[in-house]
């Protein structure tokens, strides 16, 4: 059996597929976003340039290239799967470029200007909402985007409300509102990768039953195929046919050949149609079985026997309709 199964014509899909790993589904989508980081860093560098000189700046934008290539290079190996240390370095390397961008916030902030306190704050906030847009797909990911900038964001701004020598109870009350304002989007980044995972494993089992029903399909096929059983059904609610393949190959008809209501029964011999009229009926009225052996003459003009079986199938808000198979019994029949 597993020789005929191997040598056959037929080919069957794995059963289980499984979910892409959520880390590598973040590496996918990671790509753009380390475009978008590598071409912002260029012009964002020139602040650094006119507050520090071109050395901080060459310096910054230097070390920040440098790490998105190593992520690039990383993402790469994380997708293929190659490489087990792959992952927790691709990781380390988000950190590091988040980080990087923390810095220059930091640096920023320092100088104590209208312009580049609001280049902090931009900074900031743009890589978080870059990390929870980009890196939700693995939670990891995320927190190794997102968890600098927002760490940084809660240090600069408590320790100004704290410089401005502001009421203990207003410290207080805006330093709890900062943290939860921080911590609110990393709650949202993990709503979405909650959101995100749960799509994607109903995709993976989507396609892996989808691949099963295939699979079952084929070797449906396979054995009527081999038992020389074709399949029909019959919709009284429009007076027609549906056939399988060998039921069209015993009635030697075309895969697009259709019957209707004037051509029900024409294949089956004219003496023998009020009978099986009267079971489908029956089986339709009463749940009756059919089992009826009768005469056809094939669109070649062929005089064949066939044997025909079936059952009324009821569908919760569809109407009934009858469902069996049909074999050539010619042979049998001494014809």
């Amino acid at each position: 059996m597993r020789q005929f199964l191997d040598s056959s014509p037929w080919t069957f899909e794995p059963a289980h597929t499984p979910a892409e790993p959520s880390i590598v589904r973040a590496a996918r989508r990671g790509g753009s976003q380390g475009w978008v980081s590598g071409a912002i860093g260029v012009p964002v560098s020139g602040f650094l340039w006119a507050y520090y000189g071109w050395p901080a700046a060459l310096a910054w934008l230097g070390a920040l290239q440098l790490v998105l290539l190593v992520v690039r290079y990383l993402r790469g190996q994380v997708i293929s799967g190659s490489s087990a240390w792959a992952i927790p370095a691709y990781l380390a390397c988000l950190t590091a470029e988040s980080s990087l961008w923390v810095v220059h916030a930091v640096l920023m902030w320092r100088i104590k200007s209208l312009v580049p306190e609001v280049a902090t704050l931009m900074d900031l906030f743009s890589v978080t909402i870059f990390g929870v847009i980009g890196g939700h797909a693995d939670w990891r990911a995320l927190c190794a985007i997102v968890c600098p900038p927002l760490l940084a964001v809660c240090w600069i701004l408590i320790s100004s409300l704290v410089s401005i020598q502001a009421p203990t109870i207003a410290v207080l009350l805006g330093s709890v509102a900062i943290v939860v304002t921080c911590a609110g989007l990393l709650y949202y980044g993990m709503i979405l990768y909650r959101r995100d995972d749960a799509l994607a494993r109903t995709t993976s089992a989507l396609a892996r039953a989808t691949a099963e029903t295939v699979a079952s399909q084929k070797f449906l096929e396979m054995v009527s195929d081999i038992a020389e059983v074709g399949g029909w059904m019959y919709l009284p609610h429009e007076r027609r046919f549906i056939w399988s393949s060998i039921t069209r190959q015993i009635h030697d008809v075309d895969d697009d050949f259709q019957t209707h209501a004037s051509s029900d029964f024409q294949f089956v011999r004219e003496d023998f149609r009020g009978l099986l009229a009267e079971s489908f009926e029956a089986a339709l009225t009463h749940d009756a079985a059919i089992k009826l052996e009768l005469p056809v003459r094939t669109a070649k003009g062929r005089e064949i026997w066939v044997r025909v079986i079936g059952r009324r199938i009821d569908e919760p808000g569809a109407p009934p309709c009858l469902f069996g198979a049909l074999q050539d019994i010619t042979e049998q029949v001494g014809i």
